[in-house]
């Protein structure tokens, strides 16, 4: 008898009846109108490669460079680049997300199917077989590398990532077809969205830029994150702020709510400084350099604008006066900090 064995399969199966039972009181919980809010991230077309192919195009030996985090624990984004070509169409700088897989593929939207004129199947992400081939092609330094994939191009199907706690939370289980509402300015719902569980997993819903355009999302890359850690907070307003006023643009209205989505574990005041960049939150702090704290002269409640003064220094001694660095409402006041957000 392997005992190894034997208590994983007894694992798989307390694991399922845990999620098939939290199913039935869940979903009573759901019809009774409780809310199950998920993130949505849209993914750009993107690569995924073997360590075969790895070697093929940028060399033998070659590790994939991470650059950035991705939400999902594990996975990045790489400093490496390739061309996706097919004799219809070509797409240059496709982005390659790491760590090396068993297989290459190549995930595409539907619209960027008709431009390289491949019949790319809508599939699960991993799920290849039957699928088209294509070449990808890399030059780094004046060294060419090309590859011939035979099989690997998808539509990758929408999907929820979530760990056995969030399954066990909304009442689902892997593999699992549920809807989702989109609850944006363009009320939209995916039908047949399919779950992913596993505790490696973050909460997320992904979708692709076409899906993403059809519920008016916006998006751009930059490096205001490093290991999770917003490490330019200035960037990441700026950033949020343009992509809202692009948003509000397309649409004529202003957005009223906003999501994050964040790996597992992450840490509380992490999460807390991340939420600040998308409620466009600010906090001006009471001491700048030398001298004495300012005191603050607003409270919780206040609208100020740009230029207020939110910081008197004490009578009598050597500090700074504070001012507002944005017009909004005050959320918080205490005695290091005065937070603001926008609005």
């Amino acid at each position: 008898m392997n005992t190894l064995v034997n208590e994983e399969l007894l694992k798989q199966i307390v694991d399922q009846v845990i999620v098939e039972c939290a199913a039935q009181t869940l979903s009573s919980a759901e019809a009774e109108g409780g809310k199950k809010e998920i993130p949505i991230e849209a993914s750009a077309r993107h690569v995924h490669l073997c360590q075969k192919d790895v070697e093929a195009l940028f060399g033998a030996g070659h590790q994939l460079t991470p650059v950035r985090e991705l939400s999902q624990p594990g996975q990045f984004l790489c400093e490496e680049r390739v061309t996706v070509i097919d004799p219809k169409g070509t797409f240059e700088k496709v982005a390659v997300l790491g760590p090396a897989r068993p297989e290459s593929q190549v995930e595409i939207s539907r619209t960027d199917a008709r431009q390289l004129g491949v019949n790319a199947p809508l599939k699960e992400s991993g799920d290849i077989a039957g699928s088209p081939g294509i070449f990808l092609y890399s030059s780094v330094d004046n060294k060419q590398g090309m590859v011939q994939l035979h099989k690997g191009v998808i539509i990758a199907r929408n999907h929820i990532h979530m760990t056995t706690a969030d399954a066990l939370r909304l009442g689902v289980k892997d593999k699992q077809e549920v809807d989702v509402r989109v609850e944006t300015d363009r009320l939209m719902t995916f039908h047949r969205v399919l779950v992913r569980v596993n505790d490696r997993f973050s909460l997320a819903m992904h979708i692709d830029f076409d899906e993403a355009n059809a519920v008016a999302t916006e998006m751009q890359f930059a490096q205001v994150l490093k290991d999770g850690l917003v490490v330019d907070y200035i960037g990441a307003l700026t950033i949020v702020r343009q992509l809202r006023e692009k948003l509000e643009a397309r649409l004529q209205v202003s957005p009223e709510k906003a999501a994050i989505a964040m790996p597992s574990n992450t840490p509380e005041s992490v999460c807390k400084t991340h939420r600040y960049v998308v409620m466009d939150k600010v906090s001006v702090s009471l001491r700048q350099h030398i001298g004495a704290s300012s005191q603050p002269v607003v409270s919780v409640g206040d609208r100020v604008v740009k230029g207020q003064l939110i910081g008197a220094t004490p009578e009598g001694q050597l500090g700074s006066m504070i001012h507002a660095s944005m017009d909004g409402q005050v959320v918080e006041v205490n005695e290091r900090q005065v937070v603001i957000v926008r609005g």
